[in-house]
């Protein structure tokens, strides 16, 4: 029995030639480095460990988009939520050693989770995953409803100190940066101030500015709504130095906290068994795409800052991050 395909068969010759060459034209656009190891250009997916809305959700797509716009090969984002990014830094530590899945990283599942609960992280990230890329720094902000009776630090601390009813915070969840930084707040200011987790920062700013909630650590770009529209007050900034999106804003350090710095970060990895060929090309592009002044203006937008530290400078930057909270959560001693 034949089927007719509707094709004439020098017609159906011709469709064949012609995906032929455009799988050529498609495969030579990639370094030869790169076709001798089997990569697929075509199948690059950024794995997000968080959903839409998120700064890094914007970011991965920001730097998809313009991946693909560079001419690298169509790149998407996939997003897999779920223990506090512990599920995507799975995924792509069990996919291929390819350099085809790209992990969306962040301090959180790659630094913090492993040093504070261990027991929930299954694949170590130190040893399974290789930084492509360090893209940018992520600053989070304290800040309270505009009714609450507090301009400063000094005077967050001093009210706490001074009334009967407890006070709590909001955090994006356990174990990310904003969380940590209101336990060390409190560590340092000798207070016990109750932590609220919630499920991403949308959450805590909605019972923020419903005033089911006096305060909240949370990164720039969620809040900054909220602030000019006056149902938020900011009282200073979780990093070091202030925010390049917010120079007039002091850090919580600068009003009587020296040494208090909770920034986190945010990066590109991939499998640490994928060729070292395709390791350094996928971070010269994803560098070289970070460098591109669009880029730079949107990570500058949501309040972050950019980075673009590749492979040895950027493992460089995790080891002392990772040494760094490991002193602050000795500090803290919180329960695991």
């Amino acid at each position: 029995m034949t089927t007719n395909t509707g094709l004439r068969p020098m017609a159906s010759q011709q469709c064949t030639r012609r995906g032929l060459l455009l799988s050529a034209a498609l495969a030579a656009l990639w370094p030869p480095a790169l076709r001798a190891q089997g990569f697929d250009a075509r199948s690059l997916r950024l794995v997000c460990p968080f959903g839409p809305g998120a700064s890094l959700d914007y970011l991965s797509r920001l730097v998809a988009k313009r991946t693909t716009e560079a001419g690298h090969g169509p790149a998407v984002v996939e997003n897999q939520t779920g223990a506090g990014g512990l599920v995507a830094l799975e995924s792509v530590a069990r996919a291929p050693a390819d350099g085809a899945s790209v992990l969306v990283g962040t301090s959180g599942p790659i630094v913090l989770l492993p040093l504070m609960q261990p027991q929930l992280v299954k694949v170590d990230p130190a040893q399974a995953l290789t930084p492509l890329c360090l893209m940018a720094v992520q600053k989070q902000v304290l800040a309270v409803r505009a009714d609450f009776p507090a301009r400063s630090v000094q005077d967050l601390i001093a009210h706490a100190r001074s009334t009967q009813a407890p006070l709590s915070f909001g955090s994006p969840g356990l174990g990310t940066t904003p969380h940590l930084a209101g336990e060390l707040f409190n560590r340092m200011a000798g207070l016990d101030i109750v932590h609220v987790p919630y499920r991403g920062s949308a959450a805590s700013l909605l019972d923020l500015v419903s005033g089911q909630l006096p305060m909240v650590y949370t990164d720039i770009a969620s809040i900054l709504p909220h602030v000019k529209d006056g149902r938020v007050r900011l009282l200073g900034s979780t990093s070091a130095e202030p925010p390049q999106s917010l120079p007039n804003l002091p850090s919580i350090a600068s009003q009587g906290m020296p040494g208090f710095d909770t920034s986190s970060w945010y990066g590109l990895f991939v499998h640490t068994a994928t060729p070292a060929a395709i390791k350094s090309d996928l971070a010269r592009k994803f560098s070289a795409v970070l460098a591109q002044p669009e880029v730079v203006a949107g990570i500058l937008e949501k309040g972050m800052e950019p980075l673009n530290l590749q492979l040895d400078a950027a493992s460089a930057f995790i080891a002392r991050d990772r040494a760094r909270w490991k002193r602050v959560l000795a500090q803290l001693d919180l329960p695991r």
